[in-house]
C-alpha cells in the first residue's frame, strides 16, 4: 500500500537536462559498476569525471539535494537493524505524522529536509524506506526513487509491488511493470491498490494492440477488476479512490474489447453509490457515444447539474440546446462554464465560440460575436479551423452574421461529439497513486 500523503510535485519538475537529475541517473550507474566489484574500471571513471561537470553546474540548492540523495541511498543496506533501531524509527514516524502531510501537500524541500532526523536516517522498514521514495519521486527523481521502492518490495512484496508497477509503467519500463503486474495477480490475498496498479499497467500495455493480443489480456483483467470491486466496500484497505479508478480502468479495458454496453452498466453501478459524482456521468455520456448508444445528453446534463469541471460537457449540452433552437438556454449553459475554470483548455475553446454562435442567433452585437471568436482564436492560436472560423466572422456584417456561424455549426458540433474523454479518466487514474495509503501513524505502529 502506497505510504504517505499526496504526492506535491515540485513547482519546476527536473528533467533529464536539469544536472542534478543527470547526476542522480549517472551516480545509479557508479553504484551498480561497484556492486559489481568494478569501481575501478575505465567505465566507472568516466562516469564520475561526467558527474564531476553536472556537479559544476548545480546551484548550491542542487549540490545539497544531491548530498541528501547520496546519503539515503547508502542506506539502502540488506543488513537486518536492531530492535532499538525499529523502534526509534517507528518513534519518529509517529512524531512527525500531523506535520509531514501539511509538508508533503505543499513543500517538497522541506520533506527532504524532515527525511534528514537521525531516527530516519537510515530505515529498515519497507513502509519507511518507501515514503524516501516517495519523496524523492515528489521531487523529480524517479529513477532514484525505484530504487527504494524496489528495496521495500523486497521486505513485503505483497504491500509494495504495487507502487513498483506503476512507476515502472510511469517510467516506460513495459516489461517490467507487465512481469511484475502477471506474477501480482497470480496471488490471490493482495491489497486493493496493488491488484489495481497490476491491472492499469495491463491495461496500457495492450492499449495499441490488435484485438487478438489484447483480448486475453484484458479479459483477465476484467475479472480480477470485477472481483475487487465486488470486495473492495468490506477491507480494511478500501478507499473511495480506489474504487473509482477500479472502475474507470475496468471501463476502458470493456471499451478496447468494444463492450461499450457493459462499460455504460459497470458506470451505472457505480453511480448508484456515487450519485454526485459528475465526472462519471460525462465518461457515461462519452462511451454511449462511443458505442452510438444514445442517451448520451442526459448524462451529460447530469454531469453539469453535478458540478463536473470537465468542459466538454458543458460544450454538448450548449450544442444540443442549439440543435433544440434554443439559443437562449445555450447562452445560459455557456456564461455557466466560463465562470467555472474548466479544463481541457480547448474545451473552453468551443465553449466561446459556442456562445458566439447563440449570441449571432439571439441579435446580440456583432462585436460580442467577434470577441468570442477572437478568444477562442487567443486560446487555440495553432488551430487553423478557428483561425479559418475568426476570419469568416470578422468579414461578416450584422446582417450576414446569423448565415456565417450556421455555416460554422457542423464543425462545431463534430469537434464536441469526437472530444477526447481519456485525460479526464487519466485523472483518476493518478488520483490513485497521489493518495491512496495508510497514514504514517499506521506504519509507526506497524513496526
Amino acid at each position: 500500500m502506497a505510504v504517505g500523503g499526496p504526492i506535491a510535485v515540485s513547482k519546476k519538475q527536473p528533467d533529464r537536462r536539469d544536472p542534478d537529475r543527470e547526476y542522480s541517473v549517472l551516480l545509479l550507474k557508479l553504484n551498480e559498476l561497484i556492486a559489481q566489484d568494478m569501481g575501478d574500471a575505465a567505465e566507472a571513471d568516466a562516469i564520475r569525471d561526467k558527474m564531476d561537470s553536472y556537479w559544476a553546474r548545480m546551484s548550491p540548492q542542487q549540490q545539497q539535494r544531491v548530498r541528501w540523495l547520496t546519503v539515503d541511498l547508502e542506506t539502502l543496506s540488506p543488513e537486518y537493524p536492531p530492535a532499538t533501531v525499529r523502534l526509534a524509527e517507528a518513534s519518529w514516524l509517529n512524531e512527525v505524522n500531523g506535520e509531514w502531510d501539511k509538508l508533503w501537500a505543499g513543500d517538497t524541500e522541506k520533506a527532504l529536509s524532515l527525511l534528514r532526523d537521525p531516527r530516519a536516517s537510515s530505515p529498515v522498514s519497507g513502509g519507511l524506506i518507501a515514503l524516501k521514495g516517495r519523496a524523492w519521486e515528489a521531487a523529480g527523481f524517479p529513477e532514484v526513487a525505484l530504487r527504494f521502492l524496489l528495496a521495500a518490495e523486497s521486505i513485503n512484496p505483497k504491500t509494495y509491488s504495487g507502487l513498483v508497477i506503476d512507476l515502472t509503467r510511469r517510467l516506460g519500463e513495459w516489461k517490467i511493470a507487465t512481469r511484475k503486474a502477471n506474477d501480482l495477480l497470480r496471488e490471490h490475498a493482495i491489497e486493493p491498490s496493488s491488484v489495481y496498479f497490476a491491472c492499469l499497467a495491463l491495461v496500457e500495455s495492450v492499449r495499441n494492440e490488435p484485438i487478438e493480443v489484447a483480448e486475453p489480456v484484458l479479459a483477465r483483467v476484467r475479472l480480477r477488476l470485477e472481483e475487487l470491486l465486488d470486495r473492495i466496500p468490506g477491507t480494511i484497505f478500501w478507499t473511495k479512490e480506489i474504487h473509482a479508478g477500479a472502475v474507470v480502468i475496468l471501463c476502458s479495458a470493456l471499451k478496447q474489447l468494444g463492450r461499450f454496453s457493459q462499460a455504460v452498466e459497470v458506470y451505472t453501478q457505480f453511480l448508484k453509490l456515487n450519485p454526485k459524482e459528475g465526472d462519471f456521468y460525462s465518461m457515461r455520456a462519452s462511451t454511449k457515444v462511443s458505442g452510438s448508444l444514445g442517451g448520451e445528453i442526459e448524462d451529460y446534463i447530469q454531469a453539469v447539474n453535478n458540478g463536473t469541471m470537465w468542459g466538454w460537457s458543458y460544450a454538448a449540452v450548449a450544442v444540443s440546446q442549439i440543435e433544440q433552437k434554443r439559443p437562449a438556454q445555450a447562452l445560459a449553459i455557456c456564461n455557466i462554464a466560463m465562470n467555472k475554470g474548466l479544463s481541457p483548455a480547448e474545451s473552453v475553446a468551443y465553449l466561446y465560440q459556442l456562445r458566439a454562435v447563440a449570441q449571432a442567433y439571439l441579435n446580440q452585437s456583432r462585436e460580442r460575436v467577434v470577441s468570442d471568436y477572437r478568444e477562442a482564436h487567443l486560446l487555440m492560436p495553432e488551430d487553423g479551423t478557428i483561425q479559418n472560423a475568426l476570419s469568416r466572422v470578422e468579414a461578416a456584417t450584422a446582417e450576414t452574421m446569423k448565415d456565417v456561424v450556421h455555416g460554422d455549426e457542423p464543425r462545431l458540433r463534430g469537434a464536441v461529439r469526437a472530444a477526447d474523454y481519456s485525460r479526464l479518466a487519466d485523472r483518476f487514474v493518478d488520483r490513485v497513486a497521489s493518495s491512496e495509503g495508510r497514514s504514517l501513524a499506521e506504519v509507526g505502529r506497524a513496526l
